[in-house]
């Protein structure tokens, strides 16, 4: 009887510590905030991830960086996560959101001289822009691409982007991180920095844009979201994700 008692409490404790591991997906090229960058998953966000994580007592987050579509599928299916994420109202539908863990500014870059007057949605009809596959910048952005007020030109990453807007593809494209990440996805590609001067980015930014930790409801981790929220306001209280935030965008500037 001692025997089988043991031999049951190592089978719940394995159980227990298998259970407790997580994936989290995001974009492996949404710079500055997740990236890969020689093997290395990299970015803000990645950094915010590691810090909740090593403050979680009973769960182990495994980060996994792949093309946003990719992730976001795996996270819609529930085999994991999904970090970087941005809220709508058909999303809602399908995952719970944790508090922001990082608040987005989002740029509209155009090929230098062609740049737009642009302080709301309604500024870019007619218009062609770039965005990566899948992406979303929330309701009032949807709506108007279901209402035929501009149109998308997806792509694979920022750096792709660049390239479609000088061949004449799109009038602007999207880019995280504000005017910051926009010259790190410059600093990672040597043809595109040579063309430097041939971009700018318009003044106005398309969204500030919260970015957040979520699990599809099938995954039911609405407890697991309370706790990344309690670290989540202590990081925030004591500086700790101000700190991470700057360190990561001072990065992306090349301070």
């Amino acid at each position: 009887m001692l025997r089988a008692g043991v031999l049951m409490a190592s089978l719940v404790a394995v159980v227990s510590t298998w259970a407790a591991e997580i994936d989290v997906f995001g974009s492996d090229y949404s710079i500055p905030k997740a990236y890969v960058q020689n093997g290395e998953s990299k970015g803000v966000l990645v950094d915010i991830v590691k810090y909740v994580d090593e403050r979680l007592p009973k769960h182990h987050f495994t980060i996994k960086l792949a093309p946003w579509s990719r992730a976001y599928k795996s996270a819609v299916d529930g085999e994991g996560g999904i970090v970087g994420i941005s809220k709508t109202a058909e999303r809602e539908l399908v995952f719970d959101y944790s508090e922001p863990l990082y608040t987005d500014t989002v740029v509209i870059v155009v090929l230098a001289g062609k740049a737009f007057d642009f302080k709301a949605i309604a500024d870019l009809h007619g218009k062609t822009i770039g965005i990566g596959r899948r992406g979303s910048y929330g309701d009032d952005f949807d709506n108007a691409l279901k209402a035929g007020l501009f149109r998308l030109e997806e792509d694979s990453g920022p750096a792709n982007r660049l390239r479609k807007l000088l061949a004449g593809r799109m009038d602007g494209g999207l880019f995280n991180g504000g005017a910051a990440g926009f010259q790190q996805v410059l600093q990672e590609d040597r043809e595109l920095h040579a063309q430097r001067d041939k971009f700018e980015v318009l003044p106005v930014p398309l969204k500030i844009d919260p970015n957040y930790l979520a699990f599809a409801k099938s995954m039911h981790q609405q407890d697991l979201l309370n706790e990344v929220n309690k670290i989540l306001r202590a990081g925030h209280a004591n500086g700790d994700l101000a700190r991470i935030t700057g360190a990561g965008l001072s990065k992306a500037a090349g301070r």
